[in-house]
């Protein structure tokens, strides 16, 4: 999805919504148990953070092109537990900027939804979604099938 805004162009990738059949407090700790990612996530499986606002997030990044960044960091923008979560930098000296978000809705006490985004804002927007989307939304995908897992796997126990 691709829009422009005044002169600021804007595109998103956004993972598949999946239902988790676990509480959203459950799903919310897990997604912040940074330390244990490498036990499920197969996009970061490592993973240094400070949660708190302006805390960085230092991520190893597992992508099918070999040519893509291996690692990052960015910042914490929001903590809005058990349901918004969201980091961000800038990207480029031209302003280019990414913001990473996390939603959980709670459908009802045992059950919740999860999905993710990237929204990339500045003059390389669209070309970067066109060149890397496709790999970030496969990723995406993985992680909130992982993250479901994960999460119905210890609520069971």
């Amino acid at each position: 999805m691709s829009t422009t805004t005044g002169t600021t162009d804007t595109a998103a990738v956004v993972s598949t919504k999946v239902e988790i059949n676990a509480p959203a407090q459950l799903v919310w700790d897990v997604l912040v148990d940074f330390k244990n990612y490498g036990a499920w996530n197969p996009f970061n499986p490592r993973v240094e953070a400070e949660l708190k606002i302006g805390g960085a997030i230092t991520m190893e990044i597992v992508m099918a092109d070999p040519n893509a960044q291996n690692s990052m960091t960015e910042y914490f923008c929001l903590i809005s537990p058990p349901g918004r979560l969201s980091w961000d930098m800038v990207t480029s000296q031209d302003g280019d900027k990414v913001r990473h978000d996390h939603y959980i809705d709670s459908i009802d006490a045992q059950r919740c939804t999860y999905y993710h985004s990237d929204t990339f804002a500045g003059p390389a927007a669209k070309g970067t979604v066109a060149q890397f989307g496709d790999g970030i939304k496969m990723a995406f995908d993985s992680v909130a099938q992982a993250l479901k897992a994960r999460a119905e796997s210890l609520y069971k126990s």
